[in-house]
């Protein structure tokens, strides 16, 4: 079969770009590796973790970490319509405008935010915000008291409240604004494809290697239902597969570091080293109170609750879990927030997997802007075995002590008069060794980038186009373009390059 274009994904960035390839007349094949989202948890917003360990999810483990005590962690990425976009916590968050102009002359704050404003059709009616965009962004059907005290709490501390951290400047505390439509997830595969015809879309179809033919893309071959078939693109293919399987996918396709591919059995199609390089995520780690009350979100399930939901799209099922948070700096020096929390009116430990013992909430300090750099490669020339990740966490000193200063902060904010009522004793860590805390409880807040990153060096991957260096027709749209990562819940700023790249792909 042959199209204009192939996508090779269907999550964040592979929804976006294949409906504005759509909206160009293109014809398009879109393959996602996983299913249909048919699963009524994806849409309850409160249940996504449930998604976790399931056939929803990628199930992923790291390389055991040498800074956090010899751990192995988990870390989930969605194998869905949606992607990680159909099982995560659907905060919208921009990123400062410093981020971007870090990333080049062609991502300044001014240039990236009217891509931004097309993603969105806002509850805010202001001219900061876009209305007519196909995902929609809201505030909550329900938001806990607890959090609510927490962020009076963080005002009483000294810190601004903030109605909208989308500015440029995120800054102080205040609720999150979600994805979601009338109480349910609003996914990027809702927003962008559901109902929409002139595609071919491919659910269970997992890519195995691009075609090359004098270093131009000419298609893939994918499997399904345990048939290996091929495709092809008259105009290009498009790598949308994320952080993580976008250079998995290049490594097996022979186009990488040569050393790698030679110790894993795979021939060399074209050298690019920095192939699985420059890996960033934002790493988190809970400080966990118990609740003073039996009614936080452990109580979500309850009868009452399922029925109001179930009628009305209302009552603590809408709730994303991280229902609130802030922005500050761990040093008064820097010139941007380098800490974010999020704040959970539940006990969420393991990524909401280990049973909570009590009732309690959780205050999750993360950093931002990490020093430390990973990478993540292949073992054999198998493209059905995962790749192995090694994000380094906690590799430079600095961030270990950011995080530190994190957990202190949230203790401040949890000992102010607004949370008293709610507060009863320190569950976790409950000691004062906040280094062994972090080095033992430290996980992933879900954002891996920067693994095929752009740029004009020897270590770049894509150029200032995204198209891959060296490489005619191969374009790679997703987070594992950034070069460093943006101070933000990282789906919103992976679709707004998708938006870009779009249009740059459009122009070839």
């Amino acid at each position: 079969m042959t199209h204009d274009f192939i996508v090779i994904g269907a999550g964040s960035a592979g929804c976006v770009v294949t409906r504005r390839l759509l909206d160009a007349g293109a014809s398009v094949l879109l393959l996602e590796a996983g299913g249909r989202d048919h699963d009524p948890r994806i849409k309850i917003p409160a249940a996504f973790s449930q998604l976790f360990r399931t056939t929803y999810d990628w199930q992923l483990y790291t390389q055991p970490q040498r800074h956090l005590l010899g751990r192995t962690l988990y870390w989930p990425r969605g194998k869905t319509l949606g992607g990680s976009g159909a099982i995560n916590a659907m905060i919208v968050m921009w990123g400062h405008q410093q981020d971007y102009a870090a990333w080049g002359a062609d991502w300044s704050w001014d240039q990236v935010l009217p891509y931004f404003q097309r993603i969105e059709g806002h509850f805010l009616k202001t001219p900061q915000h876009g209305q007519g965009g196909p995902m929609r962004v809201s505030e909550r059907e329900f938001t806990h008291p607890i959090t609510r005290a927490f962020l009076r709490a963080a005002v009483q501390l000294g810190y601004p409240a903030t109605q909208d951290f989308n500015n440029g400047n995120p800054n102080g505390f205040g609720v999150y604004h979600v994805n979601h439509r009338r109480g349910e997830r609003h996914s990027p595969y809702h927003a962008y494809l559901q109902g929409i015809s002139g595609y071919t879309l491919k659910t269970r179809a997992q890519v195995l290697r691009i075609l090359l033919h004098n270093k131009i893309a000419r298609g893939v071959t994918y499997l399904q239902g345990g048939e290996v078939r091929n495709a092809f693109a008259t105009r290009g293919v498009i790598l949308t597969a994320g952080a993580i399987h976008s250079p998995h996918l290049l490594m097996h396709s022979g186009i990488g570091d040569p050393r790698i591919l030679k110790a894993a059995g795979i021939a060399l199609e074209h050298a690019l080293p920095g192939v699985g390089r420059n890996l960033q995520d934002h790493p988190a780690v809970p400080l966990i109170f118990q609740a003073t009350t039996s009614d936080t979100l452990e109580t979500a399930l309850q009868p009452q609750h399922v029925l109001n939901y179930a009628l009305r799209k209302q009552g603590p099922l809408t709730s994303n879990i991280a229902e609130a948070g802030g922005f500050i700096k761990s040093q008064s020096s820097l010139t941007a927030p380098d800490l974010q929390y999020h704040m959970a009116p539940v006990y969420y430990r393991d990524h909401g997997i280990t049973p909570p013992p009590m009732p309690a909430f959780s205050i999750g300090p993360t950093l931002l802007t990490p020093s430390s750099r990973g990478s993540l490669w292949v073992e054999n020339s198998d493209p059905l075995s995962p790749p192995l990740i090694d994000p380094h966490y906690l590799q430079e000193p600095e961030d270990l002590y950011a995080l530190i200063r994190g957990l202190e902060v949230a203790r401040e904010i949890a000992s102010q008069a607004a949370l008293k009522p709610f507060k009863g004793k320190e569950l976790l860590p409950a000691h004062k060794d906040l280094q062994f805390h972090v080095q033992n409880s430290l996980q992933t807040l879900y954002h891996p980038v920067g693994t095929c990153q752009m740029g004009d060096h020897n270590q770049a991957v894509v150029d200032d186009r995204l198209q891959v260096r060296g490489l005619k027709n191969l374009y790679i749209t997703d987070a594992s373009v950034m070069p460093t990562l943006p101070r933000a819940n990282t789906q919103f700023p992976t679709m707004m390059v998708a938006e870009r790249a779009a249009e740059w792909i459009l122009q070839n």
